[in-house]
């Protein structure tokens, strides 16, 4: 059973009323805000299809997609070279 004064992800201290640390949260932060961005966009280019009333085609979908994947990727690139900037 985990400790009250504890992050949930890490196990370190935290302050009352906290559930996880400073270091996991700033961690977490870039993935949450990443993850709307594909929501958001995934939304945008459906109701765009509803909206045109005109049904996107496999390619369309597949550059939304494409665009979606080198997002992710340059955002774990960035996220590498952090990790490695805090271990020198």
């Amino acid at each position: 059973m985990a400790s009250a004064d504890r992050c949930v992800c890490c196990g370190e201290y935290v302050p009352e009323g906290r559930q996880v640390c400073w270091s996991c949260e700033d961690r977490y932060a870039d993935r949450t805000r990443l993850y709307d961005e594909i929501c958001r966009t995934l939304t945008d280019f459906e109701q765009k299809e509803t909206t045109e009333s005109k049904k996107a085609s496999r390619a369309e979908w597949n550059n939304v997609f494409y665009r979606l994947l080198c997002k992710v990727q340059i955002e774990c690139n960035q996220t590498t070279i952090k990790r490695r900037g805090d271990l020198q």
